[in-house]
């Protein structure tokens, strides 16, 4: 056996786990697995969670209690999480994080202004129904 594949089969792959996410700038997960055994006791800068107006609130916690510093981007106007339990909906357990924040704290929310992705004409709808016709379209949708 090559001294390389004899360190190799002395490294358990929990090891090396390890060491390549101590190495990592990035970790994604969802946020139930950010509960995984390999990231528990581990301490991040900043967690970004995307559509966070998806994301149940008991879920945001499992990452939230990892991160110094939490960014919440998604949209509390637009698509709500999926609670299929109706017991859970009577608990308020549809209610997310999000909406909690833009509800008491509605100055730590920032309305991105110009959208790149619908038609103009479709977008319009949107923006006055939702947004007080603040969003426009970038030029190259129009």
């Amino acid at each position: 056996m090559s001294m390389i594949a004899a360190a190799i089969c002395k490294w358990s792959p929990n090891k090396w786990c390890s060491e390549f996410i101590d190495s990592a700038h990035v970790i994604a997960s969802t946020l139930v697995s950010s509960n995984h055994r390999l990231l528990n006791g581990r301490r991040f800068g900043t967690l970004f969670i995307d559509e966070a107006a998806q994301a149940l609130e008991a879920s945001c916690w499992i990452a939230i209690q990892k991160a110094g510093r939490v960014i919440l981007a998604g949209d509390h106007r637009q698509l709500p999480p999926t609670v299929k339990c109706p017991e859970a909906l009577k608990g308020g357990l549809d209610r997310t994080l999000m909406e909690t924040i833009a509800a008491r704290h509605p100055s730590a929310v920032s309305l991105l202004r110009t959208q790149y992705r619908m038609n103009n004409i479709i977008m319009r709808f949107s923006s006055e129904c939702f947004y007080d016709g603040k969003v426009e379209s970038a030029p190259e949708v129009k």
